[in-house]
C-alpha cells in the first residue's frame, strides 16, 4: 500500500518560544527525528511550511500553506492536493515520541472512511492520523468559511477513531511548553 508521510512544521511555536521543529533532542532535530520514525512506512515524504527556508536541509519537498494563517486544518488541506497518492499520513511536530509500530498500524487499518486517527483517554489525536483526498472539499469549504473547529471537521467526514490504548502513552506527549521541552530533554533517550 503506498502512502505519503506529510509533516506539518508550519505552527508558530508561541508558547515555547522558538520553532520547535528544528529543537534539539539528543544531537538530532525534532523534525529529525520524526522524519526517522515515519519513513520506514510512507512512500514519499514532504513538508507543509510557511518558512521553507528552515527545511532546505532536510531535501524534502516543502509547500506552503493554501491558506495561510489559519492552522492546522490548513496544513492538512495543504498536504493532500501535493500529495501523489491518496492515502497520506499527518504528522505534526508537536508528537516527537511517536512510535513507528503506532505509524505501521494506523497506515494499515483497514477502513473506508475518509479519516482514521488515534484517540488516546479522551484525547483526539488528529494531527496522527490518516487523511485521504476525500478530505479536500470538506476541509477547503471550513477554511473558506473560517470554521476551524476540528471537531467539526472530525465530524463532518465522519473519521474513524481508533482507541491508542495498545501504545505507550507518551508517545503522544504533546511538546507545546518550554517544560515540556524540558522534560523531552531530560527523558528522551529512555524513550527512544
Amino acid at each position: 500500500m503506498t502512502i505519503t508521510g506529510i509533516i506539518l512544521a508550519g505552527g508558530k511555536s508561541s508558547r515555547i518560544g522558538q520553532n520547535k521543529a528544528l529543537l534539539d533532542l539528543s544531537g538530532k532535530k525534532i523534525i529529525e527525528i520524526i522524519y526517522e520514525r515515519i519513513s520506514q512506512s510512507c512512500n514519499e515524504i514532504m513538508i507543509i511550511s510557511n518558512t521553507p527556508e528552515d527545511y532546505q536541509f532536510m531535501g524534502l519537498k516543502i509547500y506552503k500553506d493554501i491558506f495561510p494563517e489559519l492552522g492546522p486544518l490548513a496544513g492538512i488541506h495543504s498536504g493532500l492536493p501535493n500529495s501523489n497518492t491518496d492515502k497520506n499520513f499527518i504528522i505534526s511536530c508537536d508528537l516527537p515520541l511517536i512510535s513507528t509500530e503506532a505509524v505501521e498500524y494506523i497506515k494499515n487499518y483497514k477502513s473506508n472512511k475518509a479519516a482514521v486517527i488515534y484517540k488516546k483517554g479522551d484525547q483526539l489525536q488528529f494531527l496522527c492520523g490518516n487523511y485521504t483526498k476525500n478530505c479536500l472539499p470538506i476541509l477547503e469549504d471550513l477554511l473558506k468559511t473560517n470554521s476551524l473547529r476540528v471537531q467539526n471537521f472530525i465530524k463532518k467526514i465522519d473519521a474513524e477513531i481508533l482507541d491508542a490504548e495498545r501504545f505507550p502513552q507518551e508517545i503522544f506527549f504533546n511538546l507545546n511548553r518550554a517544560e515540556d521541552y524540558e522534560f523531552l530533554k531530560e527523558q528522551f533517550p529512555s524513550f527512544q
